[in-house]
């Protein structure tokens, strides 16, 4: 029995390796090929197989932005491996790996096309990041050095990587639909699934339907406006176009304890500059353009606790003569109870008096909805009314979270303590 055992394990091995390629340490995770787990943000056709997925470009100039669609922590020494090729079509273009929020080299002319190409990114303590591009196998495991780097991260992006995603990219590509960019596998190392179904204690939906843009998206120029005459699956979304040479782009500050935010984009112009969804200015989402443009689905998760600023912008660039064009629907918010509310680096709003309170609290504004929660994230008390003052029915000393929801569902967050 021990002999057979031995056999199998042996077997399984070589298999591994002949699908793999020699592992070079020890992999936690290999993930998978299917269209539940990726997208691509671009308008572009994507295949899959068993053991690859493969992304086409759609037109002149434009590529591909495949994207898992699960989130990882990197933070604790974190390695992703990647082996890919492309298909150049016989014309110029470029392609790039990235771990969503950090750096990454442009992989150019001095790379072959229809070549495999193995790339190691690794995440150090020091906040450092070490980007290696081999040939022939990963570098750690005989591979031939193409390409190294090392980048030093800054605290923001190092924050990024505690609930990043990663991208796979070909851009400006001349060769339209006869080029494509390969994915043949990805592996992981000490790098955490982000949970993706926590506990969510409220949300906010903004579809635009009742004409109105609501408070809490903050557009940078003044010709941000709801179109009526067309949406995702409805009737009116977000639009703004930018003149030839000018941008456009609208933001929204998110508070602590936001858990998602997801959306439904489309964007239009002529040529292949694309629009883009950033978190903190530093993580990105690119979604490129077809000639009538297509509607894609996005979704970025935080793990962190910390306020984020999103973006949405596009530029009308030198090479057009129309405006660039995008619209924005169905923004969803999910939030969660925030069980940190004891941390030290918590951002009190002062929305509630007095603090400490015993009995009465105050609102310094007009309030429709409230909640409150202990410090283990259970709900205590919650109640709707118009008024500036609550009775509080709770009888235990300690810290509270309190949660306010004005009439536009906007939410602000204090903490308080009863004694």
């Amino acid at each position: 029995m021990m002999k057979k055992l031995t056999l199998f394990l042996l077997s399984l091995v070589f298999v591994l390796n002949l699908s793999y390629g020699q592992t070079p340490q020890v992999i936690d995770t290999i993930l998978p090929f299917d269209d539940i787990h990726w997208g691509n943000m671009n308008c572009s056709a994507i295949q899959y197989s068993n053991d690859s997925i493969a992304a086409y470009g759609s037109d002149y100039r434009i590529g591909v932005n495949l994207f898992y669609k699960d989130f990882f922590n990197f933070q604790n020494e974190g390695e992703a491996y990647f082996e890919i090729s492309y298909n150049s079509g016989g014309q110029w273009q470029a392609e790039q790996v990235r771990i969503n929020g950090s750096k990454a080299p442009a992989m150019q002319s001095n790379y072959t096309s229809n070549t495999h190409y193995y790339i190691r990114i690794k995440f150090n303590q020091d906040h450092s990041e070490d980007y290696v591009i081999a040939s022939g196998n990963y570098d750690d495991a005989g591979g031939n050095v193409v390409e190294t780097h090392t980048y030093n991260l800054s605290d923001k992006a190092w924050n990024i990587l505690s609930s990043s995603n990663f991208h796979v990219k070909l851009w400006d590509n001349y060769a339209g639909t006869n080029s494509s960019i390969t994915v043949w596998q990805v592996m992981l190392k000490n790098v955490i699934p982000v949970d993706n179904s926590p506990n969510i204690v409220s949300q906010e939906i903004f579809n635009f339907e009742d004409g109105n843009m609501p408070a809490s998206l903050v557009p940078t120029e003044t010709d941000w406006s709801v179109d009526t005459t067309q949406g995702y699956n409805s009737n009116a979304s977000l639009h703004a176009e930018a003149p030839v040479g000018e941008e456009r782009s609208v933001y929204m500050d998110l508070p602590e304890n936001t858990v998602s935010i997801e959306f439904d984009v489309k964007y239009q112009s002529e040529t292949h500059k694309p629009a883009y969804f950033s978190a903190d200015s530093l993580a990105y989402a690119y979604f490129d353009h077809s000639s009538t443009g297509c509607w894609k689905h996005y979704k970025w998760q935080f793990n962190d606790h910390q306020p984020h600023r999103v973006y949405w912008k596009i530029a009308g660039t030198a090479y057009d003569q129309l405006p660039g064009k995008l619209w924005i629907d169905n923004i969803h918010l999910t939030y969660d109870n925030y069980s940190g509310i004891n941390s030290e680096n918590y951002t009190q709003n002062p929305i509630v008096y007095p603090n400490p309170a015993k009995h009465i609290l105050h609102f310094t504004k007009p309030v429709q909805a409230y909640e409150i929660y202990d410090t283990t994230g259970k709900l205590i008390q919650k109640g709707r009314h118009n008024r500036q003052s609550i009775y509080l029915k709770i009888k235990q000393k300690g810290m509270y979270l309190i949660k306010a929801y004005d009439r536009n569902q906007r939410i602000e967050v204090s903490k308080f303590l009863i004694e």
